[in-house]
């Protein structure tokens, strides 16, 4: 009886051991967070005049003193000093991210705290750290595949980005 206890105690250990190797494993490769975040409705959000999955009307590049375009793999990209846009093949937008010059159709831009990014997004986030960039605010809309990660620096935002995923 004694032997059976410890087998049992031993295959316990095991197990536990198993699933949190398994846990840190996963949730090193995988962001977690991303996975557990409800979603926030970001279905019209543009960073200017700029919006996710709809076409790149060239005339809204006049915004910018100058930008350059570059043919990419998947489509093509567009940068001036304060802006980058990449568009697919069909010039529909997929990311669009910027500093000072564009604002949110939330109104959020650049210096806002993230106490007023929260008040007008609410609770639905998950946040990360990158190296250089700062502290990142991100929302998910999974039913119509679009983040909007706001970088934050000392608890305001310095760089907006908006893109959509698959």
């Amino acid at each position: 009886m004694p032997r059976k206890r410890i087998l049992l105690g031993l295959s316990l250990i095991t197990l536990v051991g198993i699933v949190t190797l398994s846990i840190l494993f996963f949730s090193f490769f995988f962001p977690v967070g991303k996975m557990l975040t409800a979603s926030t409705n970001l279905d019209r959000e543009a960073l200017g005049p700029f919006l996710i999955h709809e076409p790149l009307n060239k005339s809204d590049l006049d915004l910018f003193d100058s930008y350059e375009k570059r043919k990419e793999s998947s489509g093509y990209s567009y940068s001036s000093e304060d802006a980058f846009i990449s568009t697919n093949d069909q010039q529909e937008i997929i990311s669009i991210s910027s500093g000072e010059q564009l604002r949110l159709t939330s109104t959020i831009t650049t210096g806002n705290t993230k106490e007023k990014v929260l008040q007008t997004y609410g609770q639905n986030y998950y946040t990360y750290k990158e190296m250089g960039l700062g502290d990142a605010v991100v929302y998910i809309d999974r039913k119509n595949k679009i983040e909007l990660t706001l970088w934050m620096r000392e608890e305001k935002v310095w760089n907006i980005w908006i893109s959509s995923y698959k």
